[in-house]
């Protein structure tokens, strides 16, 4: 029997008409508190991923929104003869917006997930991409759900690295009067990031973690993964009384350039136990690494908020 103050993760499915308003925009914001047609065992403190079955145009159909529930689930009547039965699911809840995911995750990029265990293997077997997101609601184990979230981050995170590189651009053009810079100017700061390869980023992070976890394992370290745990770190290590909490970098070759979310930069400037680890040459040999406290890190690192997230003020009229 489940533990009522266990955390659960689903997936909605909804059609447009309870997300779309009467100009065909998305009438879910950041921060709205809706009532929403959910499972029975839904509770209160449950995480919600919305899987929209169409949208505004170029939208298509998508996972965009990230919720969470604030009120129980309550038993709801049947729907009247005229309403369409097929959402109806016998219970609702108060849920509020947490996340608005811009660019969302689209149908098509699902296609490439049709075997999980070729690309995402924490998909595989997941109900909802099993069957095609026909339904209204779906359980989410933890790790589909992580990952779910670790590719909408990821992708929101191109997507600011493209515009900052498109504003780069601009301003070069602006400087110089250049009419247009060559490709391969164009996408250098994308390929110093991530790479050109998404194959091949993950084969460098998972070199690098398994490059650090040998390192502090040589030194009579315990070492434990927590990467899926979505903390702000990927290694828990600990030696007698010591403990450290350790993010790792992994970059394929010397460019020591990479990208530090809003959240690992918090946890670095309020945890006295966390450390940066960063690996070049990741997939070579003898690869290389660089550890650094935070205020080691300040020594050594500029670091620049590439986009900002805007909330509108309420307005009294």
């Amino acid at each position: 029997m489940k533990n009522p103050s266990e955390k659960q993760y689903w997936l909605f499915v909804t059609k447009p008409e309870y997300y779309l308003d009467k100009k065909n925009e998305y009438s879910l914001k950041e921060g709205g508190k809706h009532h929403w047609s959910c499972h029975k065992n839904t509770q209160k403190g449950d995480e919600i991923l919305f899987y929209l079955t169409t949208g505004p145009a170029k939208k298509g159909t998508c996972i965009k929104y990230r919720a969470e529930a604030i009120g129980r689930a309550r038993d709801v009547p049947p729907p009247e003869e005229n309403d369409e039965e097929e959402h109806w699911t016998g219970s609702d809840c108060d849920i509020q917006i947490r996340k608005d995911y811009d660019p969302p995750l689209l149908l098509s990029e699902f296609s490439k997930l049709r075997k999980p265990i070729d690309t995402e293997p924490d998909l595989e077997g997941c109900t909802a991409i099993r069957k095609n997101f026909q339904g209204t609601v779906f359980p989410l184990k933890k790790r589909e759900w992580d990952c779910f979230i670790r590719l909408l981050e990821k992708k929101e995170e191109m997507h600011i690295l493209e515009k900052h590189a498109k504003r780069q651009e601009k301003e070069r053009r602006d400087i110089t009067g250049e009419k247009s810079v060559k490709r391969k100017e164009k996408v250098q700061l994308t390929k110093q990031i991530f790479g050109s390869d998404p194959d091949k980023n993950k084969q460098v992070e998972r070199a690098a973690i398994e490059f650090v976890v040998s390192e502090y394992e040589s030194k009579g370290w315990k070492v434990k993964s927590v990467e899926s745990e979505n903390i702000g770190y990927d290694l828990l290590c600990k030696r007698a009384s010591k403990e450290e909490h350790v993010e790792v970098k992994g970059l394929s070759g010397e460019d020591r350039n990479f990208i530090l979310t809003q959240n690992e930069l918090k946890n670095a400037k309020e945890d006295p136990n966390y450390l940066f680890y960063i690996v070049r040459n990741a997939l070579k040999k003898k690869p290389k690494g660089n550890r650094y406290t935070y205020n080691e890190f300040k020594k050594y690192y500029d670091y620049t908020p590439l986009a900002y997230t805007c909330k509108s003020k309420p307005i009294e009229e």
